[in-house]
């Protein structure tokens, strides 16, 4: 629902803070040229979109970025977040039970219960996420998260385990 971000991205813009910010939309698909249209409409000033851009790229913008929107309807456990929550930033996810496996609302991340009142949650996460001794504490959970129960060679060692239990 990327276009519910840009409207939430919209009062971010109107709110007058937060003015060093911009929103980068890195995908690209069918809606695209339809959602350009939304942030011309809007006025939308600080909107890059960068189409699709490979893994080292990616890297950098979420490395470069403090804070990581996905309000998807419904999804299982996204990459992209896993992506995210590994190069440190603040997720801000819609409440699906996959995001609640990864985030808890207050603690590492913010979850947005109402993707219509975006705007509010973007302010939200971008000032917790401006303390950069929080967005440290958090960034360091959400790396042991990642860590823990995401990568490959974490997961097989737990089946291994797991397996030489029941044999």
């Amino acid at each position: 629902r990327i276009d519910a971000i840009l409207k939430g991205w919209a009062e971010v813009e109107s709110s007058g803070r937060f003015g060093d910010w911009s929103l980068v939309v890195a995908a690209s698909g069918s809606e695209t040229d339809g959602l350009k249209q939304l942030a011309a409409a809007l006025g939308l000033k600080r909107v890059e979109f960068t189409g699709f851009v490979d893994s080292a790229t990616l890297g950098r913008l979420y490395a470069d970025s403090r804070v990581f929107v996905s309000v998807p309807r419904s999804d299982a456990t996204s990459i992209s977040l896993l992506e995210a929550m590994g190069h440190g930033c603040f997720p801000l996810l819609s409440n699906l039970p996959a995001n609640g496996e990864w985030t808890i609302d207050g603690l590492n991340g913010a979850i947005a219960e109402d993707v219509g009142r975006l705007g509010p949650e973007l302010c939200r996460a971008m000032a917790r996420a401006e303390d950069d001794g929080a967005l440290q504490a958090i960034a360091e959970m959400n790396r042991g998260l990642v860590a823990a129960k995401a990568l490959h060679q974490a997961n097989m060692a737990g089946f291994a385990a797991l397996y030489r239990e029941l044999v």
